[in-house]
């Protein structure tokens, strides 16, 4: 089940997250193309600082927004294809002939995730 948990990770991030993070950096970057020239009084520490204006405000918000997207959209979902222990016991026993470390590589990328090498019982998805 580790596979179908990244599956859910990646669709969660791939066909929902992102889109939706995509829409949400458009909006306040078009926000603060509407408000660019709209006065606001800056805060620092909690009190009354220099004029600033919306627009700058929103853009920073869409920036760091896009910032963080990119970082998720970096993260590689992992998986894999090593048996119960990551030691391919029961894989060797049954085809001791096939290179069970070139097949769990090829099997979890074809499923649009980076293999995990280095595993035991479960894939810990750690990298999150």
């Amino acid at each position: 089940n580790n596979l179908s948990h990244a599956l859910q990770l990646q669709e969660a991030i791939c066909g929902h997250m992102l889109p939706m993070m995509d829409q949400v950096i458009e909006a306040i970057a078009v926000l603060a193309e509407q408000t660019a020239e709209v006065p606001l009084l800056a805060r620092t520490h909690g009190q009354p600082a220099s004029p600033t204006t919306m627009g700058k405000e929103m853009a920073i918000f869409a920036y760091r927004l896009k910032r963080q997207r990119e970082q998720l959209a970096a993260v590689p979902i992992l998986g894999k294809f090593a048996g119960a222990v990551g030691n391919y016991n029961a894989h060797i026993s049954a085809y001791p002939e096939v290179d069970w470390q070139t097949v769990n590589q090829e099997f979890v990328c074809s499923l649009g995730l980076k293999s995990n090498p280095y595993i035991t019982q479960i894939e810990p998805h750690d990298y999150m």
